[in-house]
Parts: structure tokens; sequence; C-alpha cells
């Protein structure tokens, strides 16, 4: 207790501030946990085993895997703990990174699979194609003399 000249009041101590924070933290995850399946999850926590299996599958869509031993690959990099797959697709997600970058949406398609114990199918035509698109709109315009150029 400290008499601060108004009233008597508690101080917090070192245990009950420590306890404090964890009140905190664990209410923070569970509040990204709710959020996990989300299409756009706004609160993702991180953990450093999701983090592990994220890289695990960008290398893996690098690669432009998407077959069923890539989805085991991840299954069992996870080991017992399917939720932490749930995780690492959900911070893709929230970054935003599955709708404009195709080696983020297919990390994204291999995670899900191996959490969800699905088969993941292979990219339609028009998913290529929607992504195709947009690698073209980044290249930015054509040259002159080009196939696709505008005639001067």
């Amino acid at each position: 207790m400290v008499d601060d000249g108004l009233r008597w009041r508690k101080v917090p101590g070192p245990v009950s501030k420590a306890l404090g924070s964890l009140g905190v933290s664990a209410l923070v995850q569970s509040l990204g946990d709710q959020e996990l399946d989300e299409p756009s999850p706004r609160v993702v926590w991180h953990t450093g085993r999701s983090s592990q299996l994220r890289a695990l599958a960008f290398e893996l869509a690098e690669f432009g895997r998407e077959d069923p031993e890539a989805v085991a690959v991840l299954s069992r990099a996870a080991g017992r703990h399917p939720k932490e797959l749930r995780r690492a697709a959900a911070t893709i997600r929230a970054e935003g990174l599955v709708d404009g970058d195709v080696v983020a949406f297919r990390a994204n398609r291999l995670l899900v699979a191996a959490a969800s114990g699905r088969v993941i199918e292979p990219m339609s035509t028009e998913q290529l194609a929607r992504f195709a698109s947009r690698e073209d709109l980044a290249d930015g315009p054509p040259e002159a003399g080009t196939p696709g150029s505008p005639v001067p």
C-alpha cells in the first residue's frame, strides 16, 4: 500500500504485473484464434512453429508444388499441431498476399489442405489466368515493336 497524499492505493508488484500481461496476451491470442479460418483475418498470433510452416509452404509453392506429397510434407512438419498450419495460412491471408501473388496463393492453399486433411486440387485455368494477367500488369506496358504493343 502506498499513501500518495490523497488515499491509500495498492501498488501492483512484479507478480501481479506479469499475470496481468499474461492475461492480455491470452485475450489477444484467443481473439486471433477465432479468426484463423476467416478469408481476411484481422488479428493473428504468430508462433515460431507457424512461421517455420509458413516458410516451408512458400518454399514448396515457389517450386509450383500442388500435390499430395507437398501437403504431406507440411502435415509431417506440423506434427501434432494442425492449428499451427491454420495459423500459418491465416498470416498469409491477414497480410493480403493471396490476392496479388500466385506463390502466396499456392502456399495458403497448401497450408489449408494440410490443416484440413483434404486433397489439394490443382489451380484452375481461371485462377492461373487471373494471376497471369496481374503479372503482365506488374511488368508494365509492352515495349514498342513487341507483340501486344500498340501500333504508333
